[in-house]
Formats: C-alpha cells, sequence, structure tokens
C-alpha cells in the first residue's frame, strides 16, 4: 500500500505540472520509487523504438532531461535515440485532443517519467517519451484559427484570443511545403517615439507576438524615426483551409446581433458597439499561413544627417550576423541589438534551434491569404451584414468612431463585401 501511495503522488504532481505548463522546482519524484534500481522504458515518439534498461534512483534523481538524454547519446544501444524533445503523456486529452504534452528539456528528469500501471497489472511500468511527436494536421490548424487583430503599436496583425470562425468537422487542411524553408528578411517600423526607451521596451514586448508583413516599398530609404527588425524565417509547415469548409462562430454571430439590436442605444453608440465586437474578435481572419520560428533582432532607426552609415548597411551587418550565429560561428550583438523570438523559452539562436521542431510552439510567420470576417454572414445572416453596412456608412466619418479602428477603411471594407455579395443584374 506504501509503494502505491507513492505512485499515485508521482502521478499528481505530473498532473500539477500539466496543469501549471511551467518548469517546476525539482521535486526528487524519483525516491518516492521504493527500489533501488527499477526497469525504465524509453519510448522515441519519431521512430517508435523501444528500449528497456535498470536504472538506479539515486542516478536519475539529480538530472535533468537534458543531462540524461545526452547521456544516453553516449552509448551504443541509445545512439539512434533522439535527444531534442521530451514529452508527458496526459491521463486525459488537452484541448488540441492530443495525448501528449511538450516539455523543456531542462526540466528535472523525475518529472518527466510517466509511471503508469500496466493494463489489468497491479505493476507500475515507468517510461520515458522521447523524439518527434507530430500533431495531427487537424489539431495543429485549429489553434490558429483565431481573428486576426491589430497590434496597437505597429499596427501589424497578430493572433487574438477569440475566433470569429468555426471549421466544418470534416475539414482536411491541405499540406504544402514551401521551396524557401530557411530566409533572412528585414523591416523597417516607422514610429514617432522612438528614442523614448520606455516605448522600445513595449515594442521588443510585443514583437513576438506580431506577423511581421514584407517590407513596404516606402521604407525602402532610411526613415526619419523607429525600429528596424531582422528576422531568420525558419518555415516548417504551410496549411490551407478550403473556405467552403469555415463556417460562422456563433459566438461572434450573437454578438454582432445583440449589439445591432439594442433598442436602447442611438444608431451612433449601435455603430460603436459593433466596431467593438469586430475589434475583439477580428475583422479578418486567415485560411493560408505558414507555421514555423522567427528569430528577431531589431534596433533604434532614426536618421542623422551626414552619416557615415545608412540604415540598410546597419541592418545588412545583422543579417551577417544572424546568418554567422546559425552556421555555428561565435558572432556577439552587441547592447543595442535587442534578440527577441516567436518561440517560447527561446532567448538565443541555440534554443532556438533546440525548439524549431517542437510543433507546440510553432506560429504563424507569415499570412498568404486574408478574408474579411464579415464574409461569412453572407451564408445565413445578410440582413445582418445589411444594418452593419448601413450603420457604418452613415457613421464612419465621425472622429470618435474612426478613432475606434484607425488600421480599417470601415467604409471600403463593408462595402466591397456587399458588391461582391449583391450580384448586378
Amino acid at each position: 500500500m506504501k509503494c502505491l501511495n507513492s505512485y499515485i503522488l508521482l502521478v499528481l504532481g505530473l498532473s500539477t505540472f500539466l496543469k501549471n505548463n511551467v518548469t517546476a522546482e525539482p521535486l526528487r519524484n524519483c525516491s518516492l520509487i521504493n527500489l533501488e534500481k527499477f526497469i525504465l522504458y524509453i519510448y522515441d515518439l519519431s521512430y517508435g523504438l523501444k528500449m528497456a534498461d535498470y536504472r538506479s534512483v539515486a542516478d536519475l534523481e539529480t538530472k535533468t532531461v537534458r543531462q540524461f538524454l545526452a547521456d544516453l547519446q553516449g552509448t551504443q544501444q541509445y545512439s539512434a535515440f533522439s535527444s531534442q524533445a521530451a514529452w508527458v503523456k496526459v491521463t486525459s486529452q488537452n484541448e488540441e485532443g492530443e495525448p501528449f504534452s511538450n516539455v523543456s528539456l531542462d526540466t528535472p528528469l523525475c518529472e518527466v517519467i510517466d509511471a503508469s500501471r500496466n493494463g489489468n497489472s497491479t505493476q507500475v511500468q515507468y517510461v520515458l517519451y522521447v523524439g518527434k511527436y507530430s500533431i495531427s494536421l487537424q489539431n495543429l490548424t485549429k489553434r490558429f484559427m483565431k481573428g486576426l487583430i491589430y497590434d496597437k503599436q505597429t499596427s501589424f496583425f497578430k493572433l487574438g484570443a477569440l475566433s470569429p470562425i468555426t471549421l466544418d468537422k470534416n475539414f482536411q487542411p491541405k499540406q504544402l511545403f514551401p521551396a524557401n524553408m530557411i530566409y533572412l528578411t528585414q523591416r523597417k517600423i516607422a514610429s514617432t517615439n522612438a528614442s523614448n526607451t520606455f516605448e522600445f521596451k513595449n515594442f521588443l514586448a510585443v514583437i513576438s507576438s506580431i506577423i511581421i508583413p514584407k517590407q513596404s516599398e516606402k521604407y525602402l530609404n532610411d526613415i526619419i524615426m523607429g525600429y528596424g527588425v531582422v528576422s531568420l524565417m525558419n518555415v516548417k509547415s504551410e496549411l490551407l483551409i478550403d473556405e467552403n469548409q469555415i463556417e460562422l462562430n456563433s459566438d461572434f454571430r450573437d454578438k454582432l446581433y445583440e449589439a445591432a439590436n439594442k433598442n436602447n442605444l442611438t444608431n451612433v453608440e449601435r455603430a460603436m458597439e459593433i466596431i467593438e465586437v469586430l475589434n475583439n474578435f477580428g475583422w479578418y481572419v486567415t485560411n493560408h499561413f505558414v507555421l514555423g520560428g522567427r528569430f528577431d533582432v531589431s534596433v533604434k532607426l532614426i536618421k542623422k544627417r551626414n552619416s557615415a552609415v545608412s540604415q540598410y548597411e546597419i541592418l545588412k551587418t545583422i543579417e551577417m550576423k544572424i546568418d554567422n550565429q546559425w552556421r555555428g560561428n561565435n558572432t556577439q550583438f552587441t547592447k543595442k541589438e535587442n534578440v527577441t523570438t516567436t518561440l517560447d523559452g527561446a532567448k538565443d539562436m541555440q534554443s532556438y534551434k533546440d525548439n524549431l521542431d517542437d510543433q507546440q510552439k510553432w506560429k504563424i510567420i507569415s499570412l498568404k491569404n486574408t478574408i474579411p470576417s464579415c464574409k461569412f454572414l453572407f451564408k445565413n445572416d445578410a440582413h445582418l451584414m445589411g444594418e452593419i453596412r448601413r450603420l457604418i456608412i452613415t457613421h464612419a466619418h465621425l472622429p470618435n468612431i474612426k478613432k475606434l479602428q484607425p488600421n480599417v477603411n470601415m467604409v471600403q471594407y463593408v462595402n466591397d463585401l456587399w458588391s461582391k455579395y449583391i450580384k448586378p443584374f
């Protein structure tokens, strides 16, 4: 019974770790195993390899996953096993419907070993899952079916928390593989307050969440003031969803109906309510996007008279440094060159490389197509779209309406949708 209670405590510890989704302090869970030696099964999800070996509790309880996998690589029988990722098997499927949750390689090993009974047996089996686990295309796609909202500081898109759409239960995304899988880009972002240190810190705080578009032609020459961002783009997948498999989210539709039909409000107030709903759910969605990881180096750019170095040269120098680091050369960035990445937990080039194959950390790094969210109203709620159009056309010119969403030409937005829906006789 004492041994069984120990196993239960171990499983509870793993459940708490998964719930918090953070790397906890070492809990010495291996010390709860009342055996000097036990059989540890190591299962490589990449290739289906499985091996068992006797292990000492005392040898394992002070090691991280990274240290343990490094030791395995040094032995002949385990040399084929992956050392790039580790997973915890979850007892109830996560929100994506997947049975595994990825963990940091710096997690204490004892917190990652899965302890479960083998069938109806009372015997407990200890398993460490390593390697590359592939999330299904459907579940991978669902994660990014959120509305595209505008970042206030840069006016670029980022993925919102809410979704104006849902997908048909039988949808099948198409996976594409672009020819250019790794490449460098640079982007200048104009700002009226870039010299302010506080503003630059705010910019660095959001840069990883935004989707940086291609360089605009108007920024090819030096800008008066702003930021320069050089990015290493590592493409992992490109997904395309048939537009016919996209449906309107009922919650989004209900919020719009509620805003449009509030009889206690004036028309101006109803227009403002509708705009706020669109701001929250997203004016646009994407059905064609590129997933992967982005490594950014950002600097302040201020145009100076008679400067011997152009902004192009500044960014080109950063490009060379990024390329050198990617190739393994020991090149350092200056204090003014700030590194951020889109991969959670990656703070430098090495940790960026270590996390690139973790599908759970992939983000949208490029948009191939965007669709106005309101387009899907025409399937069953065209009359609601007509009311939204009327309110926006009538009141969009008012200053207090314009300032609610300065990034969208709202009249053009509703008119373009309406003209495509209403076919001339």
